[in-house]
């Protein structure tokens, strides 16, 4: 059985895997959290936390 994705952990992987594969390129600003929320169809809520995630990712 597949195990059910979170939205949190489909944007995570979504803009993880963008990074990784250079799609989003080191230094290049990421899309606002407003762009991202249109984008993905998700709540600020949401995007905050995967931006928090990402940021502490990365240290």
């Amino acid at each position: 059985m597949k195990e059910k994705q979170t939205l949190f952990n489909y944007l995570y992987e979504s803009l993880k895997e963008q990074t990784l594969t250079g799609r989003l390129q080191y230094g290049e600003k990421i899309p606002s959290m407003n762009s991202l929320c249109e984008f993905y169809h998700l709540g600020i809520c949401i995007v905050k936390n995967v931006m928090r995630a990402l940021k502490l990712a990365c240290k």
